[in-house]
């Protein structure tokens, strides 16, 4: 399963052979491990862009004593992959930090839940505790991008509903954006930050999908911010 995420660029279906199989392993190991199971079949629902089923499966595993740390994991992968920035973010903000010792694991989860001052936050913590994040992969564009809009006063809460808005788009397609993180371009002279998501869709489409983000976050007038997303198609 953890290879089939890497690779996924749109929702499993019910029907498929290979979900039909992981469910029956699934309620094989519900027997002796009702825990990792639930844990299990979250992964599997977020594969298949379920996050409410994700959400009760995951629960479900806390109460059978599943430890913190793969909860807090499989929360983030769940709602950063589909895009539920918002959810995503809580969780980042209460599950990431040095006492837990996943700042260098988890910090580059801010790009795809808006959280660059949380970022910061974390930078300043892996400084204190001498790491080196840089050396374990860490781009400088959280820094970067923290620094352009936390000079305006945009919040992370800002950035993660503008996401959100790109992830009821991305998710209407029942697509997942590609790559093992959003592509970002911060351009200091206009002081704007940008997010490119690239989604399995035509050029056209993806077109589409920018022009209905830009439309929701109209409605929700947030489309005055320097904090902006953008589909990029891959299908040819």
């Amino acid at each position: 399963m953890s290879v089939r995420i890497l690779q996924m660029t749109a929702f499993l279906s019910a029907d498929e052979f290979t979900v039909l199989r992981w469910k029956e392993e699934i309620d094989k190991l519900s027997i002796t491990q009702p825990g990792m199971a639930a844990l299990c079949a979250a992964y599997l629902d977020h594969m298949m862009g379920d996050i409410e089923a994700v959400e009760s499966h995951l629960s479900y595993a806390v109460a059978k004593g599943i430890p913190r740390q793969p909860i807090v994991n499989a929360t983030l992968t769940s709602c950063c992959n589909l895009l539920f920035a918002t959810k995503a973010l809580k969780v980042f903000r209460a599950g990431i930090d040095i006492k837990y010792q996943n700042i260098g694991s988890h910090i580059q989860l801010a790009l795809s839940c808006g959280g660059f001052q949380h970022s910061l936050y974390l930078l300043k913590q892996a400084e204190m505790a001498k790491l080196d994040l840089l050396k374990e992969g860490m781009s400088t564009i959280l820094p970067e991008a923290a620094s352009v809009l936390g000079m305006q006063g945009i919040s992370d809460d800002d950035c993660a509903k503008v996401l959100d808005a790109a992830g009821e788009v991305m998710r209407s397609r029942r697509v997942f954006w590609q790559g093992s993180e959003p592509r970002y371009v911060v351009n200091r002279k206009e002081q704007t930050v940008a997010v490119r998501l690239w989604v399995d869709v035509s050029a056209a489409e993806a077109a589409d999908m920018t022009m209905e983000t830009a439309d929701k976050l109209i409605e929700r007038h947030l489309d005055g911010l320097p904090y902006f997303v953008s589909f990029v198609g891959t299908r040819r």
